[in-house]
């Protein structure tokens, strides 16, 4: 290849006739100059020399501008350059090394002059065009190194050990380990004072290869092949070096803490044997059982003294029997969903509770009754008796038994796996179907209790044995407060929680139940038997 001509000098001035007080580097206009260049998509720029010496003469024409030219030309320094070119057709025409990438140069001749081998560099860094230091012209065209060679370098006759042709060869090398690895970065090699080169390939990574659970992000800062490693997000794994992108897990699946696989998400629901708060359910629900049976059998051997028969003992037992079994209903809250518990649990639960209500309505009823029978000729008197109970505690529970049935023939419960509750775990729970048929069995219930409430409350100052309805406003008052702070607390909470609170509140209505109306009459029987007389209730009107 024939040299360009071009002239070149180069200065480095400070202030003159600029008022910045910033040095800045002025580049003056070139005469002449040797120029190698060959065009690729990936340069190596190269100041070799070739003359020794840079000389100059004055124009007579212009006295201030002085001419300078590269002399002495020297055959073994040119050979250098032949070798380089060389070394950059060979690994262009070998396709393992660098396949669909074309390796170009651009080399100039240093004429052993400080001036002129700045220039140079400056050049090979800004392109072909104006010198700019900074900038590059290059447009598509990446500078992946330099060489410079001193001029007191040992050369061989062996061209496989030639330092030239060593540094092509390694700059090869590297950017065939960093197109592999889909990466890039400058590199730059320089000999040492003897001309060698280290026989190791230079690190040509400019960004450390992602971990699997990691992404790649790509960079800008560097160059757009560089790129970030970033932790995959919520929900996503990525199981290889180097992931572009990471994986979204099944619904029933969750990344394990390294984010590099997807286990099976944790299952969960109020367990018999696995669950401390089920535990805890269990024996609170077995021991309220036991107490609701002893004082049905207290009642049951006492049912002829005057207290039991006061406060009407049929009600007496049926009340006692439903809050027995509110208390068993609890076990069809725990456990694995089913379909069958999920139909029964609501269900059985709501029409025990409308039996106690219901109950508990018409003890209150009654006690208004007999206050109104004592008077003489009064209406009330037919009243009296067994039928009336029987037929509200019917009547009131009837009601309730429809809704029920209404509720599971139009949208019954069902068990479901809730994968959105929690992230991290499933959550098995029962759907109720229709959240108007949960709502309006509830609903029911509340409006029992509140009429209960409400007539009990007006009643409880009448003036003669039959005083129950002081027990009554206090225990319906208890289940009224409790069920009305469940429902915000059974909407805020999720998965088997959710059911913690409804059985919660299971337990403690009808503990409100048992102890309110039945405590003061059981402490009677079987601590105070002498109060548990006919003319003892009739004296003091206390029950």
């Amino acid at each position: 290849m024939l040299p360009k001509q071009a002239e070149c000098s180069v200065s480095v001035m400070y202030g003159g006739e600029d008022p910045s007080p910033a040095c800045h580097l002025q580049i003056e206009p070139a005469y002449e100059d040797y120029e190698y260049v060959q065009d690729g998509d990936i340069i190596i720029g190269g100041v070799f020399t070739v003359n020794c010496l840079m000389a100059g003469y004055k124009i007579p024409e212009k006295p201030n501008l002085t001419r300078m030219f590269c002399i002495k030309p020297m055959q073994h320094y040119y050979k250098n350059i032949q070798m380089f070119l060389f070394a950059v057709d060979q690994i262009n025409k070998n396709p393992t090394i660098l396949p669909n990438v074309t390796l170009g140069y651009h080399l100039y001749d240093s004429c052993s002059d400080p001036r002129k081998a700045i220039k140079s560099v400056l050049q090979i860094l800004s392109g072909p065009g104006e010198t700019i230091p900074n900038y590059s012209c290059r447009d598509h065209q990446k500078l992946a190194g330099q060489e410079h060679l001193p001029d007191s370098a040992d050369y061989s006759s062996n061209i496989t050990t030639d330092p030239v042709y060593r540094a092509v060869e390694l700059v090869g090398n590297a950017l065939q380990v960093l197109y592999s690895s889909q990466n890039y970065s400058c590199l730059k090699g320089q000999a040492d004072d003897e001309g060698n080169y280290r026989h190791k390939v230079p690190k040509s990574q400019c960004s450390i290869s992602c971990l699997p659970g990691y992404r790649k992000v790509p960079g800008f800062a560097v160059s757009p092949c560089c790129h970030s490693c970033v932790l995959c997000s919520y929900g996503e794994i990525s199981n290889i070096t180097d992931s572009g992108n990471c994986m979204k897990c099944p619904d029933h699946e969750w990344p394990n803490e390294n984010k590099t696989r997807c286990n099976p998400k944790e299952v969960e629901f109020l367990s018999f044997t696995d669950d401390t708060l089920s535990l805890v359910f269990i024996v609170f629900s077995l021991l309220c059982f036991g107490k609701t049976l002893l004082v049905l059998v207290i009642f049951i051997f006492h049912q002829d003294t005057p207290v039991v028969k006061a406060n009407n003992k049929s009600l007496s037992f049926v009340l006692l029997v439903s809050i027995m079994l509110g208390f068993l209903c609890v076990f069809l809250f725990l456990g694995r969903p089913v379909d069958v518990t999920c139909l029964l649990r609501q269900i059985s639960f709501g029409i025990l509770f409308t039996i106690a209500v219901s109950s508990v309505l018409a003890k209150t009823i009654k006690v208004c009754i007999a206050f109104k029978a004592t008077k003489p000729n009064s209406m009330w008197r037919k009243w009296i008796g067994v039928k009336l109970p029987t037929c509200i505690v019917l009547a009131c529970s009837s009601v309730q038994v429809i809704i029920c049935v209404s509720w599971l023939s139009i949208s019954p419960p069902f068990p479901e796996l809730g994968t959105h509750s929690y992230q991290e775990k499933i959550i098995i729970q029962c759907n109720e179907g229709s959240v108007i048929g949960f709502y309006s069995v509830l609903g029911y219930m509340g409006i029992l209790a509140a009429v209960s409430f409400i007539i009990a409350f007006f009643a409880r100052t009448l003036p003669d044995s039959f005083n129950e309805a002081k027990y009554i406003t206090f225990s319906m008052l208890v289940f009224c407060s409790v069920w009305i702070a469940m429902i915000p607390a059974y909407l805020s909470t999720k998965g088997k929680y959710t059911v913690a609170v409804e059985i919660f509140a299971i337990l403690i209505s009808n503990n409100g139940l048992l102890y309110c109306i039945f405590l003061t009459k059981c402490f009677i029987i079987l601590c105070r038997p002498e109060l548990n007389t006919k003319g003892y209730l009739h004296s003091k009107g206390n029950i």
